[in-house]
């Protein structure tokens, strides 16, 4: 049967549960409440996982042209830049059968975009209001426009307002945790001796990543601090150089002639926000993906991973079975996943900034082992059992 799909949310989600659910013949539209498309922020890791699905959607050869594939992935101590681990990136590739992949969000969304029809995606429509009978399910736009679907599909992130019709409202958590973002050209990195690879450094009360997007022209560069006073929600808010450095003074040296080296322009600063796991995804025929469901910490990179694996975990349920079965199906299969990952990735919150030495040698022990990915990067959505949980 082809179902009449709304999806609420135009982001990488809302986007890779659509062109999953187009490939499979359902008559799906998009209705985004932002003006026009954007992903806010610059970087997203793309693991074996992900790059498996996007290669399904046939966009294996745009994601070579906009990822970079880096060679290495280095970990290094705070205070001296001394190398914990540095792994060959390739070696995942054979292990897994898909490469990682670093890549701009804005240009992996306007990916998605080019594969996805454009008089199907509807933008400027802010939902205020669902209703469901019968009939189908009713969902409410500002400007006094309604759209009526079989199924509601919320992929509009961590401040859902699709959410709070599946579940009683509640504010997300401040997880005390602030994140620097700032841009390097490749040329400018080169100069100060960088690296094109992705990169780590972990200490007290913070770490910093390092990863080429764009191709390689650009380097992406976020710090995370613990900062328990700052709570403003805003990815646009311009951080302080000063403030940078001092957060980082006594790390290694080559983490200060990066931030010296950022404009001061592109350097943005924002607080990073959780929720606790939700008890249900589902409501009737409204269902829930990506952050509006399992909003996480970035801590294990897998953000984008897991919202793209509900998509198509959803379209392969529909799919096979009818649409009330399919969605306890697929919330069965997709809740102990995600939740796994969403508490992974708070426990790294813990660890990474850990002024513990005990917690620190076990943190860059499993570093050194990749221990934490496997359970990740192994995981294939695209054929994962849909008759009962896998985590």
């Amino acid at each position: 049967m082809t179902y009449r799909i709304a999806i609420v949310g135009g982001g990488l989600g809302g986007l890779s549960a659509a062109l999953a659910l187009l490939r499979r013949g359902f008559d799906v539209h998009v209705y985004e409440r932002a003006p026009e498309l954007l992903e806010i922020g610059a970087g997203v890791h793309i693991g074996p996982n992900c790059t498996r699905i996007l290669r399904s959607f046939g966009l294996g050869e745009h994601l070579d042209r906009i990822g970079f594939r880096p060679s290495r992935s280095v970990f290094r101590r705070w205070s001296d830049g001394e190398i914990i681990a540095d792994h060959a990136m390739d070696d995942l590739a054979v292990a897994y059968g898909a490469p990682v992949y670093t890549v701009h969000r804005g240009e992996l969304l306007a990916m998605l975009l080019s594969a996805f029809p454009s008089e199907r995606v509807h933008v400027d429509h802010r939902c205020v209001a669902i209703e469901q009978n019968q009939d189908g399910v009713r969902i409410r736009f500002d400007h006094d426009r309604d759209v009526v679907a079989d199924l509601v599909v919320g992929a509009d992130g961590i401040h859902s307002t699709v959410r709070d019709y599946v579940v009683e409202p509640e504010k997300p958590l401040f997880s005390g945790c602030c994140a620097y973002r700032g841009l390097l050209p490749w040329e400018v990195m080169k100069q100060i001796g960088g690296e094109k690879v992705v990169g780590a450094w972990f200490g007290p009360g913070g770490h910093v990543v390092q990863y080429p997007i764009s191709g390689g022209s650009v380097m992406n560069i976020v710090a995370m601090v613990q900062e328990p006073s700052w709570t403003r929600e805003s990815w646009l808010d311009v951080g302080s150089k000063t403030d940078l450095l001092n957060h980082f003074a006594g790390w290694d040296p080559r983490l200060q002639d990066m931030f010296r080296a950022m404009d001061d322009a592109s350097l943005m600063k924002w607080a990073l926000y959780d929720r606790a796991a939700l008890p249900t995804w589902r409501k009737g025929r409204v269902v829930l993906l990506g952050d509006a469901a399992h909003a996480m910490l970035p801590f294990m990179a897998q953000g984008a991973a897991q919202a793209i694996e509900d998509g198509v975990t959803l379209a392969r349920s529909l799919e096979a079975f009818d649409i009330d079965e399919a969605l306890v199906k697929y919330e069965d299969v997709r809740r102990p996943r995600a939740t796994r990952v969403q508490d992974a990735s708070r426990e790294n919150n813990i660890t990474f900034h850990s002024n513990d030495d005990s917690v620190q040698q076990k943190r860059d022990s499993q570093l050194s082992q990749r221990e934490t990915i496997h359970y990740v990067y192994s995981y294939d959505a695209l054929s994962a059992p849909l008759e009962s949980a896998s985590a």
